[in-house]
């Protein structure tokens, strides 16, 4: 099962999946001590390495749904495939540049209806991060747009008889 052929096609996947587990190790072993480690904090070595995850992965989805998209694709099935690669690109910025640790005081700024959001929002009983409430049109784009791309790949995988 573990031969040659599966380490030699899994190679990068495997690789990064060696670097998560040894960036782990190296915050447990600290408790976060030695600042490029510590996973609380932004300014680090973590934060580079997944924000070149993230490139890489917004990378690879970009050449994917080049490859997928047909001359008879619809343009629904272009979007939710195009979402893909330019959300985990927003994601490498937002995780490099601290984006969702800044936002909600930038937009304050331009936007002071912003705190009035907030303040309902709070009485309404929201207690998570600022950033999740001013993403959250973004999240809902997103998953209604991974619904229609799984939907896509269920319905090419079977009409190849691979699903059954």
């Amino acid at each position: 099962m573990l031969n040659k052929e599966f380490f030699k096609k899994y190679k990068l996947p495997l690789l990064l999946i060696g670097i998560d587990i040894l960036l782990t190790v190296i915050y447990i072993s600290t408790r976060g001590t030695i600042k490029f480690f510590n996973l609380d904090t932004e300014n680090n070595i973590p934060t580079v390495y997944q924000t070149i995850k993230l490139l890489a992965l917004s990378f690879f989805l970009y050449i994917f749904a080049k490859e997928n998209i047909k001359e008879k694709t619809n343009k629904i099935t272009k979007l939710a495939l195009y979402t893909f690669p330019v959300a985990f690109f927003f994601l490498a910025l937002d995780e490099i540049g601290q984006i969702h640790e800044n936002l909600k005081p930038q937009l304050a700024q331009i936007l002071p209806f912003i705190n009035d959001i907030y303040s309902f929002a709070r009485s309404l009983g929201y207690n998570s991060a600022d950033w999740v409430l001013l993403y959250s049109p973004a999240i809902l784009f997103f998953g209604l747009m991974s619904l229609i791309f799984l939907k896509t790949i269920y319905n090419r995988l079977s009409k190849k008889k691979i699903l059954y």
